[in-house]
């Protein structure tokens, strides 16, 4: 069986994007945004007047949490999601 030029273009351009798209998403870094695992998530919790100075929070998720008057004084807040969170009257 014999396929025509115009098929033996198709399936060539078809693999080529496969290869490519496949190539792209093995390059991109998989991990979404999201605490890292030897972390406390504190996502949606109440942490009204809580002392966190000095605190290693890195990586930690205070996604939608309370924090009215905590105390982040010098604490270390790299990549910390704080989406949503309240920080009226914290430190």
């Amino acid at each position: 069986m014999k396929l025509s030029k115009k098929t033996w273009q198709r399936y060539l351009a078809t693999m080529l994007a496969a290869v490519l798209l496949g190539g792209f998403w093995l390059m991109l870094d998989g991990s979404p945004a999201s605490a890292q695992e030897r972390t406390v998530n504190y996502t949606l919790t109440d942490l009204q007047y809580r002392n966190f100075a000095n605190a290693d929070l890195e990586g930690t998720s205070l996604a939608g949490a309370e924090m009215r008057g905590a105390d982040f004084h010098g604490a270390n807040l790299k990549r910390t999601i704080l989406t949503k969170g309240s920080f009226f009257k914290a430190d």
